[in-house]
């Protein structure tokens, strides 16, 4: 099966040679519920079933790509019974965000644009974060021929992807990057993503992230974990709850 593999990569390099190698993709992005954040959130299930899936797009060529926000401005309700039979009104806002996951493929270079609390970030990534091991497996996605490969996170949580050598990009959604074609599926603890449509074309307008302070990675994250421990020990007395899901 392995050697199968080998000879189905070498025949198709000639091919890869005129393939089109700029284009958009657009992908859906889920969140996975363990069993023990099912449980706990099991009260707001009418609410997080309510909750839009994000929608991102990648615009893409052979020296650079930007993942950015493309959802609509959506606007759900849903309520919550309480213990003493009241009734919580929810509403949920989702507003299209300026979030931009900027990866240059040529100087190896990964800039992650993020806004936290009406703050902007510019966070510098490691491009080779992910060690991918070729798996001989092969599928069919949106009528794209598909190669399997895994790899690991920092928290060691497996992550699968599945690339097309059909498109000879490096890239793929949410800084997934550094296989040999681009990537149309990611699946790992929480969450999957998922491409939707892909459309090849030359003169893509790929934009590049210049505004917010520069942080490193573990920096944003300290941020963030800060400013949950915060919110919580503000609303500590007060009843709410402060879930994270995915991670």
């Amino acid at each position: 099966m392995k050697n199968l593999f080998l000879i189905i990569i070498t025949s198709l390099l000639p091919i890869l040679s005129y393939a089109q190698t700029s284009g958009k993709a657009t992908y859906t992005e889920t969140t996975i519920l363990s069993e023990e954040q099912k449980e706990k959130m099991s009260q707001f299930s009418g609410l997080l079933s309510s909750m839009p899936t994000p929608v991102r797009q990648l615009s893409f060529d052979q020296v650079h790509a930007s993942y950015i926000d493309v959802s609509k401005t959506t606007e759900s309700e849903s309520t919550i019974e309480e213990g003493d039979g009241s009734v919580m009104k929810i509403q949920f806002v989702h507003e299209q965000s300026e979030d931009n996951f900027y990866v240059n493929f040529r100087d190896k270079k990964i800039s992650d644009k993020r806004e936290f609390f009406g703050k902007d970030f510019l966070i510098d990534r490691p491009y080779d974060a992910y060690a991918w091991k070729l798996i001989p497996e092969m599928r069919e996605i949106k009528g794209y021929a598909c190669m399997k490969a895994t790899s690991k996170d920092a928290k060691d949580n497996e992550i699968t992807a599945w690339y097309t050598l059909s498109v000879p990009v490096p890239g793929g959604p949410a800084g997934y990057v550094g296989l040999p074609g681009l990537i149309l599926e990611v699946e790992t603890k929480g969450l999957k993503i998922e491409m939707t449509e892909l459309v090849l074309q030359d003169d893509v307008i790929i934009k590049v992230p210049t505004k917010g302070k520069k942080v490193s990675a573990e920096k944003f994250q300290k941020i963030q974990d800060d400013k949950m421990a915060e919110l919580e020990e503000m609303n500590g007395g007060s009843g709410a709850r402060v879930f994270k899901i995915g991670g």
